[in-house]
């Protein structure tokens, strides 16, 4: 334990440190070049730096989402998230419905995990009514052209476009050797998947697909 700094220095020469810290305090340049070099307080200083400007330069990872959720800092966590987004070719369409997104995810309301985080980045794209962020589809991603798995899947269903979705289902269903034979029963099914309405999962679309092939008096069968 530290011996009391009086009986050590004399009160004398307390007080005179006193004065002499206080003048200097009243320099500009104290902080930034004086005492604070040399004074266990500059390790809090320098870890403030390392943290500023985390959410630019973090991974866009688990661990990433976590070093910058540690801050509780939402400036820091917005940068992060705009930068998600934009790795995912999607734009942002109202900053004050991001604004609102950022604290559920950046420790000062709740922290979680970057697969929450893509997750409910995705259900507000295919939120109903006006959404704060769109998907861009810069590569031009159709019915007709988009890869016949999950990703194909979601990108056609972000676009909300019940006409390339049904373009996508046909063209699954044709990948399976299904084919449809009742064009009411196939869009009644289709308006659960479209994304204008609702978003189902890639498997259970598979699986219903083949469901529907397998049974009798339904909208599909097997080729």
């Amino acid at each position: 334990m530290p011996a009391p700094l009086g009986p050590v220095m004399g009160m004398g020469m307390v007080e005179q440190e006193r004065k002499r810290f206080a003048q200097l305090a009243l320099r500009p340049s104290f902080l930034k070049d004086g005492f604070c070099r040399s004074h266990p307080c500059s390790l809090l200083l320098a870890e403030g730096d390392k943290a500023k400007g985390l959410g630019k330069t973090a991974d866009l990872d688990e661990k990433g989402y976590q070093s910058v959720a540690k801050l509780k800092d939402d400036h820091e966590m917005y940068n992060f998230i705009v930068r998600l987004i934009e790795e995912y070719d999607c734009k942002v369409e109202d900053d004050g419905g991001l604004q609102g997104f950022v604290p559920w995810f950046s420790g000062t309301s709740s922290v979680q995990s970057f697969e929450k985080l893509k997750d409910a980045l995705l259900f507000a794209i295919l939120a109903d009514g006006r959404r704060w962020i769109s998907y861009k589809n810069s590569d031009g991603i159709t019915g007709d052209n988009a890869s016949l798995d999950l990703q194909g899947y979601v990108e056609v269903a972000c676009s909300k476009k019940d006409d390339e979705m049904e373009a996508f289902i046909r063209r699954l269903a044709q990948a399976m050797k299904i084919k449809v034979i009742d064009e009411d029963g196939f869009h009644g099914m289709l308006g659960y998947h479209s994304g204008s309405a609702t978003f189902q999962s890639f498997d259970k679309l598979r699986a219903e697909i083949q469901a529907a092939a397998a049974a009798p008096n339904s909208w599909a069968e097997f080729e």
